[in-house]
């Protein structure tokens, strides 16, 4: 067999060098909110809230169990050319996570302050509590956002993913400049849930954009 020409990978790599760049600015999130909260708030906030995230990352378990059974049946519905089960499949599936979301936000608060799963200063600390359903809800947004990307991704258009995540990252870091040094551990969660939500409310509208279109 001949080796693949460097033609033959113009278009995955059209393709997947857009979501590179999504890659990196979901890394941008993670990092530019914990270094602005280290250098207003000192170290020992930057460890409350890296502590409220990881409480906070359960939802992103929903995300992923959805992901993972979404996508298979997604693809295969529109490559089958079923545009109105693909749909109804992107709806429900984005209920599934919004009702999971919900409970998260009140339980996780809940988990956190009756149950040792945290060391007793951060079980205590009012910026955890507080952190702890704004992020929470700021991951579902990404949930649901994610799940809409893939209406994109399956028309080709990897380049308005990665343009409508690199948006939502700088929104992001001008969100932790103007509320981390107000609001601290808190100021940097409403920026992730600002940044998600504008990220999952774009998504959404460009994809019905695009439906409309054809």
């Amino acid at each position: 067999k001949r080796p693949p020409s460097l033609a033959s990978l113009r278009v995955p790599v059209r393709f997947s060098g857009p979501m590179v760049l999504t890659a990196l600015a979901y890394v941008g999130y993670q990092s530019a909110d914990r270094l602005y909260v280290a250098l207003w708030n000192g170290i020992a906030a930057a460890g409350r809230y890296e502590a409220a995230y990881r409480i906070a990352l359960l939802v992103s378990t929903v995300n992923i169990v959805t992901l993972h059974s979404f996508n298979p049946l997604y693809y295969s519905a529109y490559a089958k050319g079923d545009r109105e089960g693909a749909a109804k499949l992107l709806r429900r599936s984005s209920l599934q996570i919004a009702a999971w979301v919900v409970l998260l936000v009140i339980a996780l608060p809940l988990l956190v302050m009756y149950t040792p799963i945290l060391e007793e200063s951060y079980r205590t600390a009012p910026s955890v509590l507080r952190s702890i359903p704004i992020l929470a809800l700021g991951l579902g947004f990404l949930g649901i956002s994610m799940l809409w990307q893939s209406a994109l991704l399956a028309a080709t258009h990897a380049k308005t993913v990665s343009a409508v995540a690199v948006a939502a990252a700088l929104l992001n870091l001008v969100a932790d400049f103007i509320l981390v040094p107000r609001l601290g551990e808190v100021g940097a969660a409403l920026g992730t849930l600002i940044a998600f939500g504008f990220m999952m409310t774009t998504t959404i509208l460009m994809v019905r954009l695009r439906r409309a279109e054809n």
